[in-house]
């Protein structure tokens, strides 16, 4: 069971708990819209206030619709039209570029502001009487499929695993962006495989944000998961190497997700250190040839160290990574989960298991 003390999500200097996430959450909900019809599109960079209003949208029964933060006016009037909205959370730096957008797509719509609510005070308790987020430990998945409750956050009397839980806008190989409509019941498939069919998220795992939350992969793997799971998130202000490393060691983060293009960074960066002396060199190629762990993990220590220490999984996806990538990363230590997906699947269709790497 999670304890409602313990820290859900973690931001630069910031750490909030469980019991005070429900709070933020219901307080978003209260200008949020309601019912299962609506949607509620979501315009902002990674930050507090994202994750508050995305699981506002859930609380209030609607369908969450999360935009590139990075979009021009002319991409986000076309999802505009094409979703019709009831509401937008945005952030104060989007709001200007959103206001060209509605005027552009011509369509009337509720503007609420993330930056308004994000750091309010808050009421000693969140008097909210239905599941919500701190209950989610009282079910476990065969209970929540008898039940029909939708990952928790609803009365389980009115959630249906069939109802739509967000729109995810992809473009795939042709044409304009698609809408892709996944219901509850797509989530909890995803998080149900690595949580109890293959144990990669645990309540002892912190995750870390760091790709845009409008991409179904770190959307679920990177959000909803390690939350649902209890074992929380740390949100990275920035793509850059030193909010990263300073995010993992702050977080003591566990789970990385990113694509090929991050591994190639890091690797290329360590593997640079390890080459500048001839012992490296030698104690990098005896790791490669033995595959062990325990052994690659003793060996190279301090590369996790530098890393806060409690990376134990570096998920992979989005394209094909380099086997060159992938064994040098083994054989420092670092475990590399590869995943194939889409986002009509939300997101996964296979992936490697902790122990093996198929490249």
């Amino acid at each position: 069971m999670i304890d409602l003390n313990k820290i859900a999500v973690i931001s630069g200097e910031y750490s909030v708990k469980y019991s005070e996430l429900l709070k933020r959450v219901e307080l978003y909900a209260k200008t949020t819209p309601r019912g299962k019809e609506t949607k509620t599109v979501i315009l902002s960079e990674n930050r507090l206030g994202w994750v508050y209003s995305f699981f506002a949208v859930w609380l209030q029964e609607g369908i969450a619709v999360p935009v590139d933060a990075t979009s021009t006016a002319g991409d986000i009037a076309y999802i505009l039209r094409d979703c019709q909205p009831d509401a937008v959370w945005v952030s104060k730096e989007r709001e200007a570029v959103l206001q060209e957008a509605i005027q552009e797509a011509g369509v009337e719509t509720k503007v609420l502001i993330i930056d308004d609510y994000e750091f309010l005070p808050l009421a000693e308790e969140p008097t909210t009487s239905y599941a919500a987020i701190g209950d989610i430990p009282v079910y476990d998945f065969a209970e929540l499929k008898k039940t029909s409750c939708c990952c928790g956050w609803y009365d389980k009397n009115v959630c249906k695993e069939d109802d739509v839980a967000s729109v995810i806008y992809t473009s795939g190989t042709t044409g304009s962006p698609k809408g892709v409509m996944l219901s509850y019941a797509n989530l909890m498939a995803n998080i149900h495989a690595v949580s109890k069919n293959v144990p990669i998220f645990s309540p002892e795992r912190r995750t870390l944000i760091l790709l845009p939350l409008h991409h179904i992969l770190p959307l679920l793997g990177t959000m909803v998961a390690p939350i649902y799971v209890g074992g929380g998130v740390a949100i990275s202000p920035s793509l850059t190497g030193p909010d990263i490393m300073d995010t993992l060691c702050r977080g003591k983060v566990s789970i990385m997700v990113g694509v090929p293009r991050l591994w190639q960074t890091l690797y290329v960066g360590i593997k640079k250190k390890i080459d500048q002396s001839a012992a490296g060199r030698t104690l990098f190629a005896l790791s490669k040839v033995a595959k062990s762990r325990t052994l690659s993990r003793l060996l190279f220590n301090s590369v996790r160290k530098k890393m806060g220490g409690h990376v134990d999984y570096c998920v992979c996806g989005g394209a094909a990574l380099e086997r060159e990538i992938g064994e040098g990363l083994r054989a420092i230590g670092l475990d590399v989960l590869e995943g194939y997906g889409m986002t009509e699947t939300a997101p996964m269709i296979s992936f490697t298991r902790p122990g093996d790497y198929i490249p």
